[in-house]
């Protein structure tokens, strides 16, 4: 598949975010104004074998895709947040991405700055919120690459200045 902007892509991003702990906030624009949310506990990756747990946390509004900021201490998820990767994602197979919500598995292309190939969301157990973050076998597939972190102390004070 050629890595190139069609008709019906969608935006995506991978903020890293401190909160209570660090962590990787997954936001899949597919529902429009709503943003499709996932926690990644661990930095996102190019290797198909280690599949991420992603815990599916509530529908994000539309304006928080590509917002960097300090999330004030009296907020839910309060800390600094800054763009991790960011760029447009398709889905992959027959069915639409709301059908294969349901069924609890949805594959979809992804072409970011850092993520790019195939990727799929698998739902695990019982629960609605225990999910997978899998890359899966593609040309792009890489175990030893990894990407560094955003979210440095420059970074931060960065953020901190812009809300002065």
């Amino acid at each position: 598949m050629s890595q190139s902007i069609q008709f019906g892509d969608h935006p995506f991003a991978v903020k890293e975010h401190w909160a209570t702990h660090l962590h990787w906030d997954l936001r899949l624009n597919l529902y429009g104004r709503l943003l499709l949310s996932f926690a990644l506990h661990s930095p996102p990756h190019l290797n198909p074998d280690q599949p991420l747990k992603a815990v599916r946390t509530p529908n994000h509004n539309g304006d928080h895709l590509l917002s960097e900021r300090i999330i004030p201490l009296d907020w839910p998820g309060a800390g600094p947040t800054a763009i991790w990767d960011r760029g447009l994602f398709r889905a992959l197979g027959n069915e639409s991405m709301t059908t294969q919500l349901s069924h609890g598995h949805l594959r979809i292309y992804v072409i970011g700055k850092r993520l790019n190939g195939n990727f799929s969301l698998k739902k695990i157990g019982s629960g609605e919120h225990d999910w997978l973050w899998i890359k899966e076998n593609d040309e792009y597939a890489d175990p030893l690459r990894r990407f560094p972190n955003v979210l440095t102390p420059d970074k931060i004070n960065e953020l901190k200045n812009r809300a002065s």
